[in-house]
């Protein structure tokens, strides 16, 4: 398929293979749910492209999940058409046997023209976002801890859920510690994400503290140079003034820019869960705290039409809620197209 990379090739084939072996036979049967969900999740799909889109996304979802990680996960998928026989799947029997919940817009008449309308006229901005509260709405009505919203054009990689629920595991704990201050209210954990998105933040010392970094570096590197010249002869050959100033002045706060120009991905390996408050790429896997929620739904349609990754990083600007992510992303974007006619350097895997 077009826009996938060698190395994730295989799992994409696996997870359309189990979707036709479903299709054919019973590879999953009937999915058994449990009575409490700490994790509702919700699909938007939208017919970007191919029919192996969708397909690949809930069949790389569900395979591998233990029996009880399966307990712990009520899937949902919106069919965002006001006909939703529209989309090839909507019909499926397999679609209804293994996940919880299909649904379509619940709107008024006059909220269905208009979403035709936008629909015809390829208007993203005025679409998007009720097909986002819709996809919000079919979580809401199961009490679960979380919520997670997708797009029906990603790929979850083996061993997903686990990792997820190790990653909730220590924010909880990291709440509960005596020794670590308490992180402020979160709205979101970011599952997908561009590592361009994590640069230093304003939390970082040194980085929040760059000046007296230069002085600093600048003065280690000038004493260690002019004792070096003290004790050895030698040097003196090759650390004349012009050296020592270059090396100062010009050398060291080069090599320091760099250190605070490149990202953190490129200096250490980051595990566990991460701040990203600044920057983000898309709404593609976002695992929301329920309990915000509503405040952001109710942002969301006072707003009524506009990007909808922008307009949530505006809610967070207005409400200072911080926005998590994932070090380790367990989700990558499959193709080169996007449902919103984003352009494709934009839209490819990353």
């Amino acid at each position: 398929m077009e826009g996938i990379s060698s190395g994730t090739r295989g799992r994409w084939a696996v997870a359309n293979q189990l979707v036709r072996a479903e299709k054919e036979g019973s590879r999953w049967g009937e999915m058994e749910t449990g009575a409490e969900f700490p994790i509702r999740s919700a699909f938007v799909a939208v017919k970007p492209g191919s029919q192996d889109d969708f397909e690949g996304t809930i069949g790389s979802m569900l395979d591998g999940l233990t029996g009880e990680e399966r307990k712990e996960l009520y899937v949902s998928v919106l069919f965002a058409d006001t006909d939703p026989t529209h989309h090839p799947n909507w019909e499926d029997p397999w679609v209804h046997k293994v996940i919880d919940a299909a649904a379509t817009y619940n709107v008024s008449e006059h909220g269905s023209a208009k979403l035709q309308k936008a629909k015809s006229d390829r208007n993203f901005y005025v679409k998007g976002i009720p097909d986002y509260v819709n996809a919000l709405d079919l979580c809401l009505v199961i009490d679960a801890t979380f919520i997670a919203a997708f797009e029906d054009n990603i790929m979850f990689s083996d061993g997903w859920m686990a990792r997820l629920l190790k990653s909730l595991q220590i924010l909880h704990d990291r709440r509960g510690s005596r020794h670590e201050t308490p992180p402020k209210i979160w709205l979101y954990l970011r599952l997908f994400y561009t590592e361009k998105s994590l640069h230093f933040t304003e939390k970082a010392f040194w980085y929040r503290n760059m000046p007296l970094a230069f002085m600093l570096a600048t003065s280690v590197v000038l004493a260690s140079l002019v004792l070096l010249r003290r004790i050895s002869r030698r040097a003196h050959k090759y650390l004349d003034a012009v050296a020592v100033v270059a090396l100062c002045h010009v050398t060291t706060p080069a090599f320091f820019a760099l250190i605070f120009t490149i990202r953190r991905y490129s200096l250490s390996s980051l595990e566990g869960v991460v701040e990203m408050n600044k920057l983000g790429c898309c709404t593609q896997g976002l695992l929301f705290a329920r309990d915000q929620i509503p405040g952001l739904r109710r942002f969301l349609l006072d707003r009524g039409s506009g990007q909808t990754e922008s307009l949530i990083r505006k809610y967070v600007d207005k409400t200072g809620l911080d926005c998590l992510a994932l070090a380790l992303q367990f989700i990558q974007h499959i193709g080169r197209h996007s449902s919103k006619d984003n352009l494709e350097i934009n839209a490819r895997s990353t």
